[in-house]
C-alpha cells in the first residue's frame, strides 16, 4: 500500500478534458476492500500452519508483497526471560539473523511497553535516539528514513511486534498503511498465540509420551529386578547364588563377557574371587591384598565403595589413574564395571562385569546392575552365613565321629592311624604327619608320616639343635600357618626341613597340648600355596585337642597295661610279692578309674566333657518325664574369645577358661551338671529348676564372671560371657532340642550385643 497502494488521478493542463474521475467515497471503499483482501489473505495464511517459523515467514513475505516493502521485521516477546527475539527480518530482500535483545533497548521495546503503534516518518535518527534505539544494525544495512511498528496483542497479552522500514524516503507510510499494519498485527497476534499454544501442547504431549514410555520401561525393569531378587535371595547355597547371579546379569547385559564376584575379608584386608567366569570358562584365583598392585581395580572399588566404570581400560587416562592388572596382556577385556557389594555401610565384596568391546555397557544397564548388587550382597551374606552354619554343624559331626572312633582305641599306633584316616576324609592334604615330643630328652619323633600315598620313616632329632617347623610349634605352643613356604621371608625366618619327595608349599602345624604342655604336633600340608582357609585350620585345631587327649589316654593305658603285665608275671614267681601285687592291682584299678574319669573330663578345666553330658542328659530327661519334673539347660561361652587369644595368646585364654570353670564349679549345686561343651562353650544342667530359677542363676554367673580377673604377665585381664537358657518341657521334648534351643538363645544373646542372658522363649 503506502505510496504504491494509493489510487491517483492523472490530470492534464487546465484546458484538457477530464478523462477519468473517482469520487472520494468510492476511492475510500476501494481502499477498504483492498485492505480487507490483504488482511483476509494473511489470516488464511496464518490459519494454514501451526508451525511458528513457517507462520512468521509466510506473514513477512505477504506483508512485503502487500505493501511493496522490501524491509519487514517481526519480533516476538519472551516474557519469561525478558528477551526480544527476531525470528524474521527482511532488509531489502535479504534475511537477517539478529541476536536476542534484552527488553528495554530500542524502538521495539518502546512499542511493546507502550502497547501502541509507533510511527517515525521524519528526522528518524534523532527521534529514535531519544527513544533509546540501538543503531548497531545500521553499520551493515544503513539507517532507514521511515519506520513504523505495531504491537501484536492477543487476549491482552503482548505477543510481539510487526515493523516496516523504508530506506529511501521520509513520510513513506500513510495513515491507511499504519491502520492496515495494526489490523494485520492484531490478526497475526492471535495466530502466533494459537501456534505457541499448539507447540506447548505438542511439547507437553511429547513429554508425557516420553514419561509414559520411561514409566513403562521402569516398570519392566522393576519387574525384572524383582524376579532376579527372588531368584537369588531364594537360594542359600553359595554356588547356586553365584551361578544364578551370573546368568541374570548376563541376561541384562548380553555384552558382558567376563563375570566375577570377589569376597572381601576386612580383617586381613584381602579378597578372593568366589567366581571368575571368562567367556564360558571358570577360573580359580589366589587371595589378593587390597594394598598391593595385584589388587587392581577390585581393590580400588573396595577402598572407595563406589561403582567404577571404565569404557576402555587401555585408554591413557585409565592407565594413568588406575592400577589395571591383566591376566593376559595380549587378549583382555576392554570395558570394566565394578560395583561394591554393600550390606548397610559394610562392604563384603565386589561384583564385576567386563566386555572385550569398548564402552559396552549403557547407563540404564549399569543402574540395573547396581540395584541387583544391593540384592546380591544380602543374598551372598545369607549364603555365607548358611554355609558357615552348615560347615560348623559338619565340623561338630566330624569331631563327634572322631571322638567316638578314638574312644574305642587304646593303642597309640591305632589312635594315630584313626586320626589320619578321619583327617584325610575331611581336610585337603598331600602330606600329613603326627610328631611326638619327649620333654626330658627334647627328641622329636614321627611315628606317622604320610606323603601322597606312602608312609615314610624319619630320623629322631633334637629340637634344640634342629627345631624345624615342628619345633616352632612345640616351643611356641601355638598353631603355625604358612600359606607359601617358597616365599623368601618364610625361608629366612623358619628352618624348613625337607624329607625327600616333591616339596610342599602350604603348611599348617597345630600343637597337641595336655595340661598346657606340648606332647607333639599334628600337621597337614599341600603342594599348592594358599590351600587352607581359616575354617580348615580351626578344624585341625579342634581335632588336635581330641588327638592330644586320645594319645595321652593311650599312653596311660599302655603304661597301665605294662604295669599290670609285670605284676602278673611277678605273682607266679614270688609268693612274697602277693601283698605288693595286690596293692599294685589296686593302683591299676585306680588308674583305670582315673582313665575313665579323664575320658569323661576336660583336661584343661577339670570339668566333665561332652561325652559325659551325652550320657547324663538322657537320664535326667527320662527321670524328669517319669516324675513330672522340670529341668533347665544353660549354654554359655566367652565373648570375643578368639580376639582375646589373638591379643594375649592362648596361654592367657587357657587361664580365662580355667577361671570360668572354677566359677562354675564353686557356684553350682551338687546335683547340677557342669560340662565343657567344646572350645569356649560350656553347658549347665539344672535338675528340678524352673525358668525363673535358671534365669536368675545365669544372671548371677554372668555378673560374677564380668567382675572376675586373671593375672597374666603382670596384667589383670577379664572378659564377659553370653548365656542362652532352654527348659523342659516348654522349650523342648528331647535332649537335642533343649541343647539346640539353648544354643539358639546364646546366638541371639551374641547378636543382641553379648554379655547378657536370653531365654529361648524370648528368642521365639
Amino acid at each position: 500500500m503506502g505510496h504504491s497502494a494509493e489510487f491517483s488521478s492523472s490530470n492534464s493542463s487546465a484546458g484538457n478534458n477530464l478523462r477519468f474521475q473517482i469520487s472520494p467515497h468510492e476511492q475510500e471503499l476501494r481502499q477498504r476492500l483492498k485492505e480487507l483482501e490483504i488482511v483476509n489473505a494473511i489470516t488464511v495464511l496464518a490459519a494454514s500452519t501451526l508451525e511458528l517459523a513457517s507462520l512468521l515467514t509466510l506473514t513477512g513475505e505477504k506483508i512485503s508483497e502487500a505493501f511493496n516493502r522490501r524491509s519487514v521485521l517481526i519480533a516476538l516477546y519472551d516474557a519469561d526471560h525478558e528477551l526480544i527475539l527476531t525470528p524474521y527480518w527482511n532488509i531489502r530482500g535479504q534475511l537477517v539473523d539478529a541476536p536476542p535483545m534484552p527488553m528495554g533497548m530500542g524502538l521495539t521495546s518502546h512499542v511493546l511497553r507502550q502497547r501502541k503503534t509507533l510511527l517515525l516518518d521524519e528526522n528518524l535518527p534523532q527521534r529514535a535516539a531519544e527513544l533509546g534505539a540501538d543503531f548497531s544494525m545500521t553499520r551493515v544495512h544503513g539507517m532507514p528514513k521511515s519506520w513504523v511498528g505495531a504491537p501484536m496483542i492477543a487476549h491482552e497479552q503482548v505477543v510481539g511486534m510487526i515493523s516496516m522500514q523504508d530506506f529511501e524516503r521520509e513520510h513513506a507510510f500513510s495513515p491507511n498503511d499504519v491502520r492496515l499494519l495494526e489490523t494485520i498485527a492484531a490478526s497475526v497476534a492471535v495466530a502466533i498465540q494459537n501456534t505457541q499454544l499448539y507447540e506447548t501442547a505438542r511439547r507437553e504431549l511429547v513429554e508425557r509420551q516420553r514419561a509414559e514410555a520411561q514409566a513403562r520401561e521402569r516398570a519392566e525393569q522393576m519387574t525384572a529386578l524383582n524376579a532376579i531378587g527372588r531368584a537369588i535371595v531364594g537360594q542359600l547355597e553359595l554356588d547356586s547364588v553365584l551361578t544364578t547371579l551370573r546368568i541374570q546379569c548376563q541376561q541384562i547385559e548380553p555384552l558382558m563377557d567376563v563375570f566375577s564376584v570377589a569376597l572381601y575379608d576386612s580383617r586381613s584386608e584381602t579378597f578372593k574371587f568366589l567366581q571368575f567366569y571368562d567367556q564360558g570358562l571358570s577360573r580359580l584365583d589366589k587371595v589378593r591384598s587390597i594394598h598391593k598392585k595385584e589388587g587392581g581395580l577390585t581393590a580400588h572399588v573396595i577402598k572407595t565403595r563406589r561403582t567404577l566404570y571404565l569404557p576402555d581400560v587401555d585408554a591413557p587416562e585409565a592407565c594413568r589413574a588406575y592400577a589395571v592388572v591383566h591376566t593376559d596382556k595380549k587378549k583382555h577385556a576392554r570395558t570394566y564395571l565394578g560395583i561394591p557389594l554393600l550390606v548397610g555401610d559394610k562392604i563384603i565384596g565386589v561384583l564385576s562385569g567386563q566386555s572385550y568391546q569398548t564402552d559396552a555397557f549403557s547407563p540404564q544397564h549399569i543402574e540395573m546392575l547396581e540395584t541387583i548388587a544391593l540384592q546380591a550382597a544380602i543374598a551372598l551374606q545369607n549364603a555365607a552365613l548358611f554355609e558357615e552354619t552348615s560347615q560348623r554343624a559338619q565340623e561338630l559331626s566330624i569331631l563327634y565321629d572322631i571322638g567316638l572312633a578314638l574312644a574305642r582305641e587304646v593303642d597309640p599306633e591305632r589312635v594315630m592311624h584313626t586320626l589320619f584316616i578321619k583327617c584325610r576324609q575331611v581336610l585337603p592334604m598331600d602330606v600329613f604327619y603326627i610328631a611326638l615330643y619327649d620333654r626330658e630328652t627334647h627328641l622329636l619323633s614321627h611315628p606317622l608320616f604320610w606323603d601322597k600315598g606312602k608312609f615314610k620313616q624319619t630320623a629322631l632329632r633334637d629340637i634344640r639343635i634342629t627345631p624345624g617347623l615342628s619345633g616352632e610349634v612345640i616351643l611356641g605352643k601355638r598353631t603355625l600357618y604358612l600359606p607359601d613356604l617358597f616365599l623368601p621371608e618364610v625361608q629366612q625366618k623358619y628352618q624348613v626341613i625337607r624329607v625327600g619327595g616333591k616339596p610342599t608349599r602350604c603348611y599348617v602345624g597345630v600343637p597337641m597340648l595336655v595340661h598346657g604342655e606340648a606332647i607333639g604336633v599334628i600337621s597337614m600340608q599341600t603342594r599348592t600355596p594358599h590351600s587352607y582357609a581359616p575354617e580348615h585350620v580351626r578344624l585341625l585345631e579342634l581335632i588336635a585337642i581330641q588327638a592330644a587327649i586320645a594319645l595321652e589316654n593311650a599312653r596311660l593305658y599302655r603304661k597301665a597295661q605294662q604295669e599290670l603285665e609285670m605284676r602278673r608275671h611277678a605273682q607266679s614267681a614270688l609268693e612274697k610279692a602277693n601283698r605288693e601285687l595286690h596293692i599294685q592291682l589296686k593302683q591299676v584299678e585306680s588308674l583305670q578309674e582315673k582313665l575313665r574319669e579323664q575320658v569323661l573330663r576336660d583336661p584343661l578345666t577339670g570339668l566333665h566333657n561332652r561325652r559325659y553330658l551325652d550320657e547324663q542328659l538322657p537320664l535326667i530327661l527320662a527321670d524328669s518325664v517319669a516324675r513330672g519334673k522340670r529341668f533347665c539347660v544353660i549354654m554359655l561361652d566367652i565373648d570375643h574369645f578368639k580376639r582375646f587369644n589373638d591379643t594375649y595368646t592362648h596361654l592367657a585364654g587357657d587361664l580365662l577358661l580355667q577361671m570360668l570353670a572354677d566359677l562354675l564349679r564353686t557356684h553350682v549345686r551338687p546335683t547340677d551338671i557342669t560340662c565343657r561343651f567344646g572350645g569356649e562353650e560350656f553347658i549347665l544342667v539344672l535338675p528340678e529348676a524352673t525358668v525363673e530359677v535358671a534365669m536368675r542363676r545365669a544372671e548371677e554367673l554372668r555378673a560374677m564372671f564380668a567382675q572376675a580377673r586373671v593375672n597374666f604377665h603382670r596384667r589383670s585381664l577379664g572378659a564377659t560371657i553370653s548365656l542362652g537358657v532352654a527348659c523342659f518341657p516348654q522349650h523342648g521334648q528331647t535332649a537335642e532340642e533343649l541343647i539346640m534351643h539353648a544354643d539358639q538363645a546364646l546366638y541371639l544373646a551374641k547378636e543382641a550385643g553379648r554379655n547378657r542372658v536370653i531365654v529361648w522363649r524370648n528368642a521365639v
